[in-house]
């Protein structure tokens, strides 16, 4: 383990919380090192993929594979299977109501009274 940079504590009342600060990088490399080519010897080209064409080629095999016809498919528009919802009231208009029908059962208990 590397030699912390700082050692100290930090107290909450009757809690304390010891601390070390050490280094967060170290050294060594990641991945795998690439060999350099020897004097004289000539590196391999490497191989192009066009990706566009490799997924064209992969979806067209699928298709086959489904029994799927290539070619251009044919689009229907779907009607929608249920009747849109009813608009709701907004809520100004409820509580309009209910102050009116809060008046109308006041003024029915006075008129009792």
């Amino acid at each position: 383990m590397p030699r912390p940079l700082w050692t100290g504590a930090i107290s909450f009342g009757l809690v304390t919380i010891p601390i070390k600060i050490i280094s967060a990088t170290e050294d060594r490399s990641l991945g795998k090192e690439l060999r350099e080519p020897v004097q004289g010897e000539e590196r391999e080209p490497g191989n192009v993929v066009d990706l566009m064409a490799a997924l064209n080629a992969s979806v067209e095999a699928a298709k086959k594979s489904r029994g799927e016809h290539a070619g251009n498919a044919a689009v229907h528009e779907m009607r929608p299977s249920r009747k849109p919802a009813a608009k709701k009231t907004s809520a100004t208009k409820t509580a309009a109501a209910k102050k009116d029908t809060a008046r109308k059962t006041s003024a029915k208990k006075r008129s009792v009274s």
